[in-house]
């Protein structure tokens, strides 16, 4: 044997014939451990059904509509939001409005303006 790899006071070291675990592990202990997992989860899912139903069922009491629509017919704030916006913008792109009415200053839709930007460009002199 190496003197390295004598054990000292009941020590063991690499290279000692019995270095390695003397036993695997307890299929009991891991078995109970995965079932606890498990249950742990079941338990969790109870509750939150129990608690949704419940929610669900005073919603139904007071005449509210359920969480899960299908379809148009739950419209949420930003979609209205974003529709009253592209409005707007539609409404500053495409329509003549005042600006400032006593400085003179008109709002014409964008169409209008290129034409106009195209008709002075072309009016102008090129540069040499």
């Amino acid at each position: 044997m190496n003197p390295d790899s004598k054990s000292i006071a009941g020590e063991k070291r690499v290279g000692d014939p019995l270095y390695y675990e003397q036993r695997d592990v307890r299929m009991r202990g891991t078995l109970v451990g995965i079932a606890l997992f498990f249950a742990g989860i079941a338990v969790c899912l109870l509750v939150s059904a129990g608690l949704y139903g419940g929610w669900e069922g005073r919603r139904a009491m007071a005449g509210l509509e359920s969480s899960f629509q299908h379809g148009p017919a739950v419209e949420t704030d930003i979609e209205r939001d974003w529709r009253a916006q592209t409005a707007a913008v539609q409404d500053h792109l495409e329509n003549y409005a005042w600006v400032d009415r006593a400085g003179g200053w008109v709002r014409i839709p964008i169409e209008r303006a290129m034409e106009l930007s195209v008709r002075e460009s072309a009016q102008r002199p090129s540069p040499k």
